[in-house]
């Protein structure tokens, strides 16, 4: 007979465990019985004989061995013969947290890039116990290396994953010490390393110590003598010399790591004739060109040099002279990381001055004329020459000379004579730029006499006059009406008024869309205006105006490119401000051209120039538009006509 009564036992305790019982049914001392254990687990366990408690005799250890199974056998005491019986007994160890959590490595390393994203996961550690149950529920945390709160873990999990944004630059490398702590009472736990090392990405442009540098350099400068240092910490110039090594070096440093962070130097603008070089790893601006302040050139400076240089601009004859004292250098750092990134510095260069130029006369000779009584004869003259000389004050001195040639003249015996001039200014509303609109022809009798104008100076504000050719140049913004000015003529004796009557004519969008255009033959727009304009505008008027209060505006007059041909361009307005519409002025000016053509010799009377245009059923459409900032100007003796140039746009439409 056997049973398989069940107990338990804690792997760390030595207790008994309850006791095995037998009964016997005899009286005596067959009734008594004995208790043995048939199978000991190896000494593992006892049995006392006479109660049956079995007991622990070694240390056991769950996870070595979490149960046992032990024969215990009961005999009685019968002196004949002894009878007996087995059961099995089955012993479970219970778990009790004797074991640390143990993490798969003890150091990981990983490599993240700086540009990782928070909540990136970039590691997972993992740490088992052999425990089981709760003594083996593993709970991860970051016990040290994280004082910056740039990673977290999932306490579940061992997830380590990026929390806030990385910066290489900052801080490139992180030493993590991560916990692992099971369920236990008293917990255990072990630890780990975790090294994680960030990778440059090339998000950091160079950056200059400074916006703007600044040196001077003598205009007698060497090729290849040294200016300044734009790749030193700290601005180190060093005038004259060829050895970058008496200067400190990376002024652009660039926070990035190699390759990122290396730097190429480069002039990028401000030097249009290359006269600057820049070392391009070391940033060292040097002179690559024979530097001169002084320039020269036919007939006045490039506009380049007004912009790029510090330029004064000296007006002479027969050339222009203007200085270049200083150069604005943009100078560009690029590093090498994908894609680039770069910045720029300002590198304002001066030019001192050496005394390497003669002293220039403007011009380089001149004439001078003396009047002498007058004799009552036709004028006489004499000549006779000075030499001058010049000497600047520089070391060492230098010297140019020039003549004066000395005319000697009797006075003036004719007055000049000039011829009155009218100018007709039209421009779009409050839109004039400004510019010469006509020219003042005088003449004197008088050889050798000469004539020089000038404007009142009150009118000076809107008008000047050239005191030397007479020509009128209106500033700019005029606005519209009737300007009279009070001009004069001189040859130094006598002075004579000239009559000048400027009329302004402001155009309004609405005009343009209502213009006729009438095209002449074989005429020059000077012709035009001074041969045939007041008598065929006169005309005009009489065959197209229906009442007289109507007025012709005159807008545009234009040569037709490629051809003789003169287009005029006209709008009639009436008082109301209302347009005569041009289909109407084409019927009138169709009725009108025999008449017209006694005046001029009209090509076409157009309201679209579609020539080249195949529209077939479609209809010709024409825009019109003017250029109000470039102005044309037909000058003659007595009449000026100034007009914006125009445009035509045709096109078919349904």
């Amino acid at each position: 007979q056997s049973s398989k009564p069940q107990s338990s036992s804690a792997e760390s305790v030595r207790l008994c465990p309850p006791s095995a019982h037998a009964l016997a049914s005899p009286t005596g001392t067959n009734r008594k019985v004995v208790y043995s254990l048939a199978d000991s687990a190896d000494g593992f366990f006892s049995i006392d004989s006479s109660s049956g408690i079995i007991m622990l005799e070694q240390p056991l250890d769950r996870e070595q061995q979490s149960s046992y199974g032990i024969s215990v056998q009961a005999t009685d005491q019968s002196p004949g013969q002894a009878l007996s019986s087995l059961a099995t007994v089955t012993i479970t160890v219970l778990d009790i947290n004797d074991n640390p959590p143990v993490f798969e490595r003890r150091d990981y390393l990983v490599t993240v890039p700086e540009d990782t994203s928070p909540g990136t996961q970039v590691l997972v550690v993992f740490a088992t116990s052999k425990d089981i149950g709760t003594n083996a529920e593993i709970t991860y945390l970051i016990r040290s290396g994280n004082e910056q709160g740039k990673f977290r873990i999932n306490p579940k999990t061992g997830s380590i994953s990026v929390s806030e944004v990385l910066d290489y630059e900052l801080c490139r490398k992180f030493y993590l010490v991560v916990e692992a702590k099971d369920g236990g009472t008293p917990a255990l736990s072990a630890m780990a390393t975790v090294n994680i090392n960030l990778t440059d990405v090339n998000d950091n442009p160079p950056e200059f110590s400074q916006d703007v540098y600044s040196a001077v350099i003598s205009e007698d400068a060497l090729v290849g003598d040294s200016v300044i240092l734009v790749g030193a910490r700290g601005v180190v110039q060093i005038s004259g010399t060829n050895n970058p090594q008496e200067s400190e070096k990376l002024i652009a440093e660039d926070a990035d790591s190699q390759p990122n962070g290396q730097i190429r130097f480069s002039i990028v603008n401000g030097d249009r004739d290359s006269e600057f070089a820049v070392d391009p790893v070391l940033g060292l601006v040097k002179v690559k060109k024979k530097l001169d302040r002084e320039r020269h050139c036919e007939p006045a400076a490039p506009e380049w040099a007004r912009k790029e240089a510090s330029a004064v601009i000296l007006y002479c004859r027969p050339f222009v002279l203007w200085q270049v004292s200083g150069y604005s250098l943009l100078v560009q750092a690029v590093d090498s990381g994908i894609p680039a990134m770069s910045s720029t510095a300002t590198v304002n260069i001066d030019i001192s001055d050496v005394n390497d130029n003669s002293p220039v006369f403007t011009p380089a000779n001149y004439t001078a004329v003396i009047q002498a009584k007058d004799s009552g004869k036709p004028q006489q003259v004499s000549h006779s020459y000075i030499r001058v000389r010049a000497k600047d004050s520089g070391k060492p001195q230098q010297v140019s000379h020039s003549y004066i040639r000395v005319r000697v003249i009797e006075e003036s015996i004719h007055k000049p004579t000039a011829i009155p001039l009218e100018i007709f200014i039209v421009t779009m509303e409050d839109d004039f730029p400004g510019g010469v609109i006509g020219k003042i022809h005088a003449t004197d009798q008088d050889v050798y006499d000469v004539l020089t104008f000038a404007l009142k100076s009150e009118q000076k504000s809107l008008f000047k006059v050239n005191s030397h050719d007479g020509k009128i140049i209106a500033l700019g913004g005029l606005d519209s009406g009737k300007y009279i000015l009070n001009v004069s003529v001189s040859d130094g004796r006598f002075q004579v008024p000239i009559d000048v009557v400027v009329h302004v004519e402001q155009l309004v969008h609405e005009m343009l869309q209502n213009t006729v255009t009438i095209r002449f033959e074989n005429v020059s727009p000077e012709d035009f205006v001074g041969l045939h304009m007041h008598g065929f505008r006169r005309t005009l008027r009489n065959a197209v105006l229906t009442q007289k209060q109507d007025s012709l505006h005159i807008i545009s007059i234009q040569p037709v490119a490629g051809t003789n041909e003169l287009d005029m361009l006209f709008v009639v307005e009436t008082p109301n401000s209302e347009f005569y519409k041009p289909a109407y002025l084409i019927q009138k000016l169709s009725n009108a051209r025999r008449h017209l053509e006694n005046v001029m010799r009209i090509s076409a009377i157009l309201e679209k120039n579609c020539s080249g245009l195949d529209c077939q059923e479609q209809h010709c459409e024409q825009g019109l538009s003017l250029d109000s900032h470039a102005l044309m100007t037909y000058s003659t003796a007595r009449i000026s006509f100034v007009c914006p140039r125009f445009y035509r746009n045709v096109r078919c439409t349904c």
